[in-house]
Protein backbone atom coordinates (compact mmCIF):
# COMPACT_ATOMS: atom_id res chain seq x y z
CA UNK A 1 0.00 0.00 0.00
CA UNK A 2 1.13 3.31 -0.83
CA UNK A 3 0.69 6.49 1.68
CA UNK A 4 0.21 9.60 0.32
CA UNK A 5 2.51 12.32 2.35
CA UNK A 6 2.26 16.16 2.25
CA UNK A 7 4.84 16.24 0.45
CA UNK A 8 3.70 13.97 -2.81
CA UNK A 9 1.01 16.75 -3.21
CA UNK A 10 1.99 19.39 -5.75
CA UNK A 11 1.89 23.01 -4.05
CA UNK A 12 1.50 25.79 -6.55
CA UNK A 13 3.33 26.79 -9.47
CA UNK A 14 6.98 25.46 -10.07
CA UNK A 15 9.76 27.22 -9.39
CA UNK A 16 12.51 28.02 -11.84
CA UNK A 17 15.48 26.58 -11.20
CA UNK A 18 18.35 28.57 -13.00
CA UNK A 19 20.37 26.31 -15.19
CA UNK A 20 17.93 23.41 -15.09
CA UNK A 21 16.67 23.63 -18.79
CA UNK A 22 17.30 22.25 -22.20
CA UNK A 23 20.37 23.47 -23.88
CA UNK A 24 21.35 20.59 -25.48
CA UNK A 25 22.07 22.38 -28.88
CA UNK A 26 23.60 25.47 -27.09
CA UNK A 27 27.48 24.31 -27.28
CA UNK A 28 26.97 23.10 -30.56
CA UNK A 29 26.06 26.61 -31.60
CA UNK A 30 28.86 28.42 -29.96
CA UNK A 31 31.44 26.41 -31.70
CA UNK A 32 30.58 27.00 -34.99
CA UNK A 33 30.61 30.64 -34.21
CA UNK A 34 33.95 29.87 -33.19
CA UNK A 35 34.39 28.44 -36.00
CA UNK A 36 33.69 31.93 -37.83
CA UNK A 37 30.49 30.98 -39.21
CA UNK A 38 27.26 32.44 -38.79
CA UNK A 39 24.39 31.04 -37.81
CA UNK A 40 20.46 31.95 -39.34
CA UNK A 41 19.53 34.72 -36.65
CA UNK A 42 22.59 36.97 -37.30
CA UNK A 43 21.84 36.19 -41.06
CA UNK A 44 18.31 36.98 -41.20
CA UNK A 45 19.35 40.05 -38.89
CA UNK A 46 21.88 41.34 -41.41
CA UNK A 47 19.30 41.85 -44.26
CA UNK A 48 16.75 43.12 -42.28
CA UNK A 49 14.29 39.33 -42.77
CA UNK A 50 12.91 36.95 -40.15
CA UNK A 51 14.68 33.43 -39.65
CA UNK A 52 11.38 31.82 -40.63
CA UNK A 53 11.01 33.70 -44.12
CA UNK A 54 15.30 32.74 -44.33
CA UNK A 55 14.39 29.55 -43.73
CA UNK A 56 11.45 29.25 -46.05
CA UNK A 57 13.08 30.46 -49.26
CA UNK A 58 16.18 28.37 -48.52
CA UNK A 59 16.64 26.46 -52.20
CA UNK A 60 14.33 28.55 -54.07
CA UNK A 61 15.15 32.44 -53.33
CA UNK A 62 18.50 31.55 -52.09
CA UNK A 63 20.96 28.85 -52.32
CA UNK A 64 21.26 26.19 -49.44
CA UNK A 65 22.76 26.66 -46.60
CA UNK A 66 25.78 24.78 -45.45
CA UNK A 67 25.09 22.44 -42.03
CA UNK A 68 27.24 21.13 -39.47
CA UNK A 69 25.52 19.03 -37.06
CA UNK A 70 22.22 20.33 -38.40
CA UNK A 71 22.66 23.80 -37.51
CA UNK A 72 22.30 26.05 -41.19
CA UNK A 73 25.67 28.11 -41.13
CA UNK A 74 26.98 30.52 -43.10
CA UNK A 75 29.90 32.45 -44.15
CA UNK A 76 30.37 36.57 -44.28
CA UNK A 77 31.01 35.92 -48.35
CA UNK A 78 27.17 34.29 -48.31
CA UNK A 79 25.43 37.31 -46.44
CA UNK A 80 27.06 39.56 -49.30
CA UNK A 81 25.64 37.23 -52.13
CA UNK A 82 22.22 36.86 -49.93
CA UNK A 83 22.00 40.63 -49.89
CA UNK A 84 22.82 41.23 -53.52
CA UNK A 85 20.64 38.64 -54.43
CA UNK A 86 17.99 39.78 -52.27
CA UNK A 87 18.53 43.64 -53.52
CA UNK A 88 18.25 42.41 -57.11
CA UNK A 89 14.91 40.59 -56.72
CA UNK A 90 13.37 43.75 -54.75
CA UNK A 91 14.27 46.03 -57.31
CA UNK A 92 12.61 43.59 -60.03
CA UNK A 93 9.44 43.60 -57.75
CA UNK A 94 9.27 47.45 -57.96
CA UNK A 95 9.55 48.12 -61.52
CA UNK A 96 6.51 45.56 -61.95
Amino acid sequence: MIRLQPRHYWRGTPRYVHGHHNRRGHWRVFQVRQAGYLTVSEVARALGIGTTTLRRREGTVYPRAARIGGIRVYRDADVERLRRGNSASSSTADTK
